[in-house]
């Protein structure tokens, strides 16, 4: 699509990048990204999510890491863990970039709109933005667990009683 003026012509989203929107340095690369994320996650140090410890942890050699400092836990976690990022292979800061999108637009983003703007396949972004609206469906970055998640309660449907079966000799004795 030209634009007026001979050049490329992007679409609003896009156009809003190129002006700056994405400056900051947790737009930018995944250790400002994760930094920022654990200083609003975690305000009192890194808590276990395996058994809720706060600030009893420390950094392994994998970045971003940390393994907590229970003798009976001692278990690997970072900041993604039990949120919509976890277990995602999407970088971090493009998550904080899918979430800016989503959460400043008017009408909302589609799969298709984060593809072309974050540089990324659509299935990575079909992935991304359900797992976003999921969460802001439960009004946060974590989700519910699956148990606790409500549902809508199930009709009861009223099976009619079995029909009352006749033995052989209730009739007999009417024929009689």
């Amino acid at each position: 699509m030209r634009s007026p003026q001979g050049g490329e012509s992007t679409i609003g989203v896009m156009i809003m990048t190129k002006d700056g929107l994405f400056a900051e340095p947790h737009f930018q690369n995944d250790e400002a990204a994760r930094a920022m994320l654990e200083s609003i996650l975690w305000p009192d140090g890194p808590v276990c999510p395996h058994c809720g410890v706060v600030n009893h942890s420390h950094k392994t050699k994998r970045p971003g890491v940390y393994r907590c400092g229970e003798k009976w836990c001692r278990k690997d976690f970072s900041v993604t863990r039990r949120t919509v990022m976890d277990r995602s292979k999407i970088a971090l800061h493009k998550w904080l970039q899918a979430f800016h999108l989503m959460t400043s637009s008017k009408k909302g983003v589609s799969a298709h709109q984060l593809h072309g703007t974050l540089n990324i396949g659509y299935e990575a972004a079909w992935f991304m933005a359900h797992r976003i609206r999921e969460a802001m469906r439960f009004g946060g970055l974590m989700p519910l667990a699956r148990s606790a998640v409500p549902t809508k309660p199930r009709s009861v449907v009223r099976r009619a009683s079995p029909r009352k079966q006749h033995s052989d000799q209730e009739y007999r004795s009417d024929a009689t």
